[in-house]
């Protein structure tokens, strides 16, 4: 893909995810932090995040759009079935991660361990959207956690429970455009609810809600 110019034509929203999906390639990860990207972007001569934003309604959404939503794996790799991974397995996991790579375990040095290994084991995302929740499973494993990743923890369970509350009220889950003019005063805005680590998408926030739901009460529709 060749670098922009002046003069040239203007960026594709097809330009914007080979970008993405190049970008996912030469970093080995699935997590495609806006930050991080914009560097990379700058030194490779691919669409900035402006750009991409302008194309899609959020960094989220291109991200998704480009075949990175949680639970699917970089391109050429193994996807992992749910159904292999019960909490003793996870903990396993996040004991060993521990043990290489010191204590408090973060979601960043758990990432770099999972690019360390040849075996095939769940990403921080995964563990995150699993029922347990990432600190919850941190706890179990008698694993020290980050004050970040708590808060993280903490503002990604209230923007869910917003969303549970919003369905109560109305009956059905709300857009994303929908969101601003409905979630509750003390929730997280939808700008916010963009910047968390564990959002990777409008439906998938919409199906951890109805994870966290199922949970606590009933089967929504």
């Amino acid at each position: 893909m060749a670098g922009y110019e002046k003069g040239s034509p203007k960026w594709t929203a097809a330009d914007c995810i080979e970008a993405l999906q190049q970008y996912a390639d030469d970093v080995d990860s699935e997590l495609l932090a806006s930050d991080a990207y914009s560097t990379w972007a700058s030194e490779n001569g691919t669409p900035s995040t402006k750009v991409i934003c302008k194309h899609f309604e959020s960094w989220p959404d291109a991200v998704e759009a480009a075949g990175f939503a949680a639970g699917v794996r970089r391109p050429g790799t193994p996807r992992i079935d749910p159904s292999e991974w019960d909490t003793d397995d996870i903990i396993n996991v996040l004991q060993d991660a521990a043990l290489e790579m010191g204590e408090p375990l973060t979601t960043t040095k758990y990432e770099q361990y999972r690019r360390q290994k040849d075996d095939v084991i769940p990403s921080s995302i995964y563990i995150h959207q699993s029922v347990d929740g990432w600190n919850t499973l941190l706890r179990q494993a008698n694993i020290e956690t980050s004050s970040r990743d708590k808060t993280l923890d903490s503002t990604y369970s209230q923007f869910l429970s917003a969303l549970i509350e919003i369905y109560e009220e109305s009956g059905s889950w709300p857009t994303s455009a929908e969101y601003p003019d409905l979630y509750p005063q003390w929730a997280p805005s939808r700008t916010t609810a963009y910047g968390m680590d564990q959002f990777t998408g409008w439906p998938d926030a919409i199906k951890d809600a109805k994870i966290k739901y199922k949970a606590t009460s009933t089967t929504p529709d």
